[in-house]
Parts: C-alpha cells; structure tokens; sequence
C-alpha cells in the first residue's frame, strides 16, 4: 500500500496543471455533490499471514461481492460520510468456497480479518474549500475479526478440535479513532479519493473455545487504506489494505488487500 501511496501523490504533482476544481466534478452530467450514492463491486481479495507457523495454509483469495454506501460533500466544513460492512460479501465467499467443497463448517486452519456484526463507519470533515485537492479529517468507529487457527502441537498436522489452538490477538474488537483523507479532480473525467483509518479499540470479545488469553497482552491497532478513481460515468476503480499494528509481540501478521470494480447507483 505504501508504493501505491508514493505513485498516487507523484501521479497528481505530474498533473497538477490538468486538475480542476473539485466541485466541478459531475455524475452523468449531473452534480456529484450533496448525493448519496450505493455502491456495487466486484471484488478480488486477498488474506495472508506469513508470521503464521504454515503461512502456505494462510493465503487465501477469491471473489466476492463489495457493497458499501457514501454521502458526497464538496464544501468546505461539509461532511461526508463512508459505510462499509466487509462480513456480507465475504460470507457470500465462504458460501461460495463452501458448496466448491473448498470449505467446511468447522474452523480450518487459517486466517482471516473482516468487518464485524455492525461494520465500518468513517466522517471526514472537509479542511479547505473545493479547489483542485481537497483535504479531509474525522473520525472513525469499527469492528473488526481477527482469527487465525494454528495446530497447537506445530509437529503434527492441524486438526480440528484435537490439533487446534486459538492465538492472541484474535478476537472481535470494537474500535474507533482518527481518519484523513484527500481528493482530486483530474480533468472532470475521473476523481481521485484516499481515505485512511486509524482504528484503537475500547473493547474486546474473545474468539471463544480453543483461544489462549496471553496475560498482559496489549490489543493492536486497526490500519485501513483506501484509494479509488472514479469516473464521470459512474464506474470506479478501487485498492484497499487492512491490517494490524502490534503492541505486543504476536505470531501473527494477517493482512488483507483488495482491489474492486464497481458502479455508484445514485439514491
């Protein structure tokens, strides 16, 4: 994500004199702003853990379904507001890997980071008023989970019950914290958001039987990168990374990217 980062900010200095304001922005013809849009993708994701003790085990990908929704806000003050529920698509692609025969009704051995019951919800305030970048901050309130299943005797293979154990800092957390994000409108053809979420948790619910509570141990902090093109036509493009910050020590470090195309269908 940090090299997708680096090649956004170079792509808008190198087009900096085609930019034009972001207010100017339309949705087939029509204003882009003070709307509520659903959106509608298709997904490809992608889970790893390669601190894991078979980390070949770990790395899963697949097809799913991506819906979320947004309000769009150009003003300066103006705020705009972001929600996503990941654990809808993604069990579409457990039911998915399920009827493949790829998947079982007991846990495997595995990980996996997801939205929880409730999802993802980020307001970013604008900064400064509509001119050719816009800057946002706000605040953010999620949940997340984390789980990884790893064989609790690594020289036997992993079996479910008898071979299983569950790991810090799997759990289902409840988080919230601070979010910045930053526009671009190249040309009135497409627009070009990131939105970062630093996500703290306040609470903690514990992945239930087979988990070991580590004594002392300090949850982590939730990262969630995104950036997406969006065109005048509706269609958009997106990248996006989820990931952990360690704050004790864990034999775990799953991470998952995604990249989407969708369409906004405008309410």
């Amino acid at each position: 994500m940090k090299n997708y980062l680096i090649l956004l900010f170079g792509f808008l200095i190198s087009t900096q004199v085609s930019a034009q304001n972001i207010d100017e922005f339309q949705w087939f013809g029509r204003d882009y702003e003070d709307e509520f849009f659903l959106n509608m993708a298709i997904s490809r994701v992608s889970i790893t853990n390669n601190a894991a003790p078979n980390p070949q085990n770990h790395k899963l990908s697949g097809i799913t379904l991506k819906l979320n929704a947004r309000t769009t806000n150009f003003e300066q003050g103006g705020t705009n507001i972001y929600v996503d529920h990941k654990l809808m698509g993604d069990l579409a692609w457990w039911l998915g890997r399920f009827f493949k025969g790829d998947e079982s009704i007991f846990e495997s051995e595995e990980s996996s980071i997801s939205s929880g019951l409730l999802g993802w919800y980020s307001f970013l305030m604008n900064i400064n008023k509509p001119n050719k970048v816009q800057f946002g901050v706000g605040l953010n309130a999620k949940d997340f989970f984390l789980t990884s299943a790893y064989p609790k005797n690594e020289a036997q293979p992993y079996a479910n019950p008898s071979n299983r154990v569950i790991l810090e800092p799997s759990g289902n957390y409840y988080a919230f914290g601070p979010s910045a994000g930053v526009r671009y409108n190249l040309l009135n053809l497409v627009l070009i958001e990131y939105k970062g979420d630093l996500s703290i948790p306040f609470a903690k619910l514990d992945p239930g039987n087979g988990f070991e509570e580590q004594a002392d141990f300090k949850n982590p902090y939730f990262m969630n990168h995104v950036i997406e093109f969006t065109s005048s036509k509706g269609f958009y493009l997106g990248l996006e990374s989820t990931y952990f910050l360690e704050r004790t020590k864990a034999r775990n470090s799953t991470k998952r990217n995604e990249i989407y195309l969708g369409f906004r269908f405008r309410v």
